[in-house]
Parts: structure tokens; sequence; C-alpha cells
């Protein structure tokens, strides 16, 4: 149904958990140029594209590690981290990390740069000195750059 769903004039297309060789259907979808969302479980950011790499090289001996890393590069732009933690009070999540993903350095294959984080032991997302500028063009559409310049200049993580 993902592979007949390119054929649409689709605004977004959502791959629901990735815990495998889906992965590719989420590279495709993301590729598409349309918009797309998809989630899985891991520890960090790193530990997304890490995942992420591993699910994709499941998908069988023609997709090596070289190319996942430079698929996921290029096809992922934002990783959300959601932390979640169980307290007396219940299960309890918050976003704890929000990076960046591109191409970039070399012995990794990309460039994963942190833009809001929450200091160890806290809950609380601020920004942290990391916006590459490409994405200063979501001033446009309401992102307080300023806002966001100044709170990350306050203090490094």
């Amino acid at each position: 149904a993902l592979y007949d769903s390119y054929r649409f004039n689709l605004s977004r297309q959502i791959v629901g958990e990735v815990r495998g060789r889906e992965v590719l259907a989420m590279l495709e979808a993301m590729q598409s140029g349309t918009g797309s969302l998809s989630t899985t479980h891991a520890r960090s950011c790193e530990d997304t594209v890490n995942k992420l790499v591993t699910c994709a090289m499941k998908a069988g001996a023609h997709v090596t590690y070289d190319y996942a890393v430079r698929a996921l590069a290029q096809s992922l732009d934002v990783i959300v981290h959601v932390d979640a933690r169980t307290t007396e009070q219940g299960k309890q999540r918050w976003t704890s990390q929000i990076c960046v993903l591109g191409p970039g350095e070399k012995a990794k294959g990309y460039a994963l740069v942190p833009v809001f984080g929450c200091e160890p032991g806290s809950r609380t997302i601020r920004a942290v000195a990391g916006l590459p500028e490409e994405y200063d063009d979501l001033a446009r559409f309401g992102f307080d750059l300023d806002g966001y310049r100044a709170e990350s200049q306050a203090g490094v993580l």
C-alpha cells in the first residue's frame, strides 16, 4: 500500500514504528519530497541513527553500511527524542533532545547537530547552539530565530 501511495498527490506520508527492514519504505517515503513522519525506539538521537542503519542492513546484502548511512543522512532532517520514565505517578514522557541530521563527517558519514536539549536530570528542553544556517528559513513560518539564538547563547549544555 505504501508503494502505491507514491503515485498520489499526498501532502504527508506516515510510516509507523520502524523496527526492521521496513526502514527502506520509510526512506522511500522521505525521499518522495512530500514530507513524512516515522517512529522508532532508541535511547538518544545518536542511537536512533545507529538503529536505523542496522535496520536497513537487515534488508539484505544489497544494503551496505555506507549506503544506509548516506540514505539516512540525505533523507532525515530532524530527529526528536522523547524520553520516558516510570515513576510512582505512572509513565512520564518529555522531549529530551532535538537534532538535525545531514551529510557530513567523513568518519561517520553524517553530521548530527543538537539544536534543543535537556540538561542531565532535567525535563526542561531549551535551545543549544547548533542550528545550522540552512534552517534560518524557518523564521518565515513563525519560528522565533532571534529567541532561539538568544537562548542558545545563554549557556551550553
